[in-house]
């Protein structure tokens, strides 16, 4: 029977994808109170809000329970991943994968470590995304503000696009180094 063993770089992403909810639950309930009668529930492209509500458990607490499912969702694919290349490989989409399937279980498992990564990375950033809309819709619920700022969109939109870019390109290195490292391994001594 084997011992499966969690790597600390999945140890270290669950971690601070754990401390990412902790703080958008802990925003939320801390300005769950500040609100008045009526707050924004959507806004338009330009930030400006085109819907109220009351401040509902609901209604406020929509997005944090979002995020919290998205942290999950994408932890999960991340964990997911070495099961399915055992026992599914055709369902995972990762690139160079008849190289990667070639790999030992443990060489798999390094060389697909940027994934868990980029999962982490992306719910981090759709986190803070969700605490800054959190601070707005509350900013502008107490006339503090009258738009949602953009700005936090244009950075994390496109930065989400350019992580999954990142993890494309270090999977795909990473591969090629576990290959080279078994070639090596397993030529015979000079």
């Amino acid at each position: 029977m084997r011992c499966r063993t969690i790597s600390t770089v999945r140890i270290v992403a669950y971690i601070t994808s754990a401390l990412c909810i902790t703080a958008v639950w802990i925003v939320s309930i801390s300005l769950y109170p500040k609100l008045p009668a009526r707050i924004p529930l959507h806004f338009d492209l330009s930030g400006v809000p085109d819907s109220f509500g009351p401040p509902s458990f609901a209604n406020w607490f929509l997005l944090p329970v979002i995020a919290t499912l998205l942290t999950l969702f994408l932890m999960g694919i991340s964990a997911l991943i070495p099961w399915l290349l055992r026992r599914a490989p055709g369902i995972v989409n990762i690139p160079r994968k008849e190289e990667l399937l070639a790999l030992p279980a443990d060489a798999q498992g390094r060389a697909i470590e940027p994934l868990t990564w980029m999962m982490t990375i992306i719910s981090i950033v759709l986190t803070l995304l969700f605490i800054q809309i959190l601070h707005a819709t509350e900013r502008i619920a107490n006339n503090a503000w009258e738009t949602l700022p953009s700005w936090p969109m244009y950075v994390m939109i496109p930065s989400i696009f350019g992580i999954i870019l990142w993890g494309h390109i270090a999977v795909r290195r990473r591969i090629t180094i576990e290959t080279t490292i078994q070639l090596v391994m397993n030529s015979p001594a000079r």
